[in-house]
């Protein structure tokens, strides 16, 4: 007996509860007690060891029984179930004598078992007829049981399947998009040195973001892309949109007070014009960018490379922001920077709550603001 042990005699006896009795009588369910070898087992003692042969049918009666995956390479075994009160286990390998394939240990409180000795049983007076409606329902448990894991492995292998596909289509999406931004990229360079072309104007900008955007959305559509693909989903909408408005704020409120304080003419040089006359093109520019950035460009290669760690993430972050920086070659080093920098803010932001929205929203309130107070 171990030091707590006593506590257990305190809780009302749960044998009975098990569905392997279930069709016993009172007197068969006190006759297959007696049959019984009744143990306590301080927190952490392991009572079935894997690899190991039950010695009978085991009951947990009080406490709780965890019980351990082993892995077959013997790496560290894990916690797939926790059984209470009424639960059983060790069956299968007392009737055929076969080895457990998990270990079970007493959880984080002592724990009381009932160990059916099946050779007491059979000489007992009755216990053939216990044993027989005690085989037929250990056939059920473990019929169900075995369904439940098809069932369960079958939806597993389902996902598995779905996530194969996703990822061969996103790659073919992302190399489509990758390829378009090395051409853009050239074409930008050359054209900016190209007299009579204004590579600054809005309806360039334009012209290059389709040549993006509407091959891309193409082949999505032809790929049966789900838009949560692209980060267009609700989830987590609500924490996205309440957090990145705090950050916009906060950014703007603070831009405020740093240019005041260097003496920036912010009462001058403050206007709404631009907002006016280009802010709902800029936001759908905005949105299109965030989409073929964040979008695309991220969620695609995190996807593509199965990225776990959030240093591996950051990894295609990187990358990411990189290459969009580098479309904005033909405005200047300043502009690829200052471009880089934002992307890589806006990507680690994104991987966060892995929707479009918060993005958008920051990139769009912030781009405006600084154009409304002439810093673009």
């Amino acid at each position: 007996m171990t030091p707590n042990s006593t506590d257990l005699h305190t809780r009302p006896p749960n044998f009975a509860s098990s569905p392997l009795l279930k069709g016993l009588d009172a007197a068969q369910i006190d006759m297959l007690r007696a049959a019984c070898l009744e143990r306590d087992y301080a927190a952490g003692d392991v009572i079935l060891a894997a690899g190991t042969v039950s010695a009978g049918v085991q009951f947990v009666e009080a406490g709780a029984a965890e019980v351990l995956a082993v892995s077959a390479q013997g790496g560290r075994p894990v916690p797939v179930a926790v059984l209470g009160p009424g639960q059983a286990y060790g069956e299968l390998s007392a009737l055929t004598g076969g080895l457990a394939i998990s270990t079970v240990r007493a959880a984080e409180t002592p724990t009381r078992i009932q160990t059916l000795l099946l050779g007491r049983l059979e000489v007992l007076s009755g216990g053939h007829a216990i044993g027989n409606v005690l085989m037929r329902n250990i056939i059920r448990v473990n019929q169900q049981r075995l369904s439940a894991v098809n069932m369960n492995y079958a939806r597993q292998l389902e996902e598995t399947l779905e996530l194969l596909a996703l990822r061969t289509s996103s790659t073919r999406v992302f190399i489509l998009v990758l390829t378009l931004m090395s051409i853009a990229l050239l074409v930008n360079y050359f054209l900016a040195r190209t007299p009579g072309i204004d590579v600054y104007s809005p309806a360039f900008a334009w012209s290059m973001l389709i040549t993006l955007v509407l091959p891309s959305f193409i082949l999505a559509w032809r790929e049966k892309l789900p838009l949560r693909a692209f980060g267009i989903t609700t989830r987590n909408l609500g924490r996205d949109l309440a957090c990145s408005s705090a950050i916009t704020l906060g950014v703007i409120a603070l831009a405020v007070i740093v240019l005041l304080a260097v003496g920036y003419p912010v009462a001058e040089k403050i206007s709404l014009k631009y907002v006016i006359a280009y802010g709902p093109a800029y936001t759908v520019h905005s949105f299109f960018q965030e989409i073929i950035g964040r979008g695309v460009m991220l969620g695609m290669m995190l996807r593509i490379f199965d990225s776990r760690t959030w240093g591996q993430r950051q990894i295609s972050n990187v990358a990411v922001s990189t290459m969009f920086a580098l479309m904005h070659i033909h405005f200047g080093l300043t502009t690829v920077a200052v471009t880089g920098v934002f992307s890589l803010l806006l990507g680690s932001y994104y991987m966060i709550y892995r929707n479009i929205a918060g993005p958008t929203l920051i990139h769009i309130v912030l781009g405006l603001a600084a154009f409304m107070l002439g810093l673009i």
